[in-house]
């Protein structure tokens, strides 16, 4: 009763204030609550500095050097996307931190492994504001790539799509998974616990119900 509490102080007048009530609530939304809480609570008012060579070519030191907590030590790993202009071919990069891998269902496909490098595959923009053409609109390629991997692995399953159809595709079983293909061909293949990308199934949440129970 006293977590609860505390958790109905901490999102009075937010976003998340569904927490504060007894209705059932996403359990990933939930999970990814308490992880972005705990670390901007560890933040250090002056964090620990990395040397300033490793800063100015590692993105993931970049992000580190303002975020420097434990949380970001266990949880967090960073994304590398890349949108090509399809006109002009010019690359926009950014790198997004990540706390969660938010992977699509994908039918007829067993192995689980497939789901995720799924989410890799490039896509195209109809409606691309490029820096190069503008004004005019263009098409472009947005890819995404693994710059690096937390010490521990949250994956979270899409079940809706745009249109608000729930997929109920059963999902493959996965004891063990292997991320390495997934990485840039730029960036060093670490993850926070060394050069191993492999993670083995520690545990799954099945969220279901409805408003009744």
């Amino acid at each position: 009763m006293g977590w609860i509490q505390v958790v109905r102080t901490a999102v009075a007048d937010s976003v998340y204030e569904m927490f504060a009530h007894p209705i059932p609530n996403d359990c990933h939304e939930y999970l990814v609550w308490i992880l972005d809480n705990f670390h901007e609570s560890l933040k250090q008012k002056k964090p620990q500095l990395l040397k300033k060579t490793s800063i100015s070519k590692d993105p993931w030191a970049q992000f580190y050097e303002v975020n420097h907590t434990r949380v970001a030590d266990s949880f967090f790993g960073l994304m590398k996307k890349t949108v090509t202009c399809s006109s002009c071919k010019n690359a926009s990069i950014s790198y997004e931190p990540f706390n969660v891998l938010k992977i699509p269902c994908l039918d007829n496909s067993r192995p689980f492994y497939d789901w995720i490098k799924n989410y890799f595959i490039e896509e195209e923009l109809d409606d691309y504001a490029c820096e190069r053409c503008s004004p005019k609109r263009t098409k472009a390629i947005i890819a995404h790539s693994l710059w690096r991997l937390p010490r521990n692995l949250f994956i979270s399953v899409r079940r809706f799509a745009a249109s608000g159809r729930k997929d109920m595709t059963a999902v493959p079983e996965a004891m063990e998974l292997e991320l390495t293909d997934l990485f840039d061909s730029d960036a060093r293949m670490i993850s926070a616990h060394g050069t191993n990308c492999t993670y083995k199934l520690c545990g799954v949440v099945d969220h279901h119900g409805n408003h009744m129970g």
